[in-house]
């Protein structure tokens, strides 16, 4: 959606701007509402930690590297990744 808003307004001037500095300053208004209100309506489950874990940093470090290699176990994940 932000591209087929965005790109037309770029070449244009609008109120006397570059079209692309008032594309710029939309995005950035249109980002900052909707963080503003995600941070007010989202509600965040609570943290809970496992009785096994507790204490344990080094293990907590390796199961979350552990699960991050499950990923390159996925093909199309591998390929998302080398296409940047």
């Amino acid at each position: 959606i932000t591209t087929m808003s965005v790109v037309p307004m770029a070449s244009e001037t609008v109120m006397g701007f570059h079209g692309w500095r008032v594309a710029f300053v939309l995005v950035g208004a249109i980002s900052v509402v909707v963080s503003a209100l995600v941070f007010f309506f989202m509600e965040e489950p609570p943290h809970v930690q496992p009785d096994d874990m507790k204490g344990s940093i080094c293990r907590a470090v390796f199961d979350e590297f552990r699960s991050l290699a499950r990923f390159f176990t996925i093909p199309t994940f591998c390929v998302m990744i080398m296409q940047g």
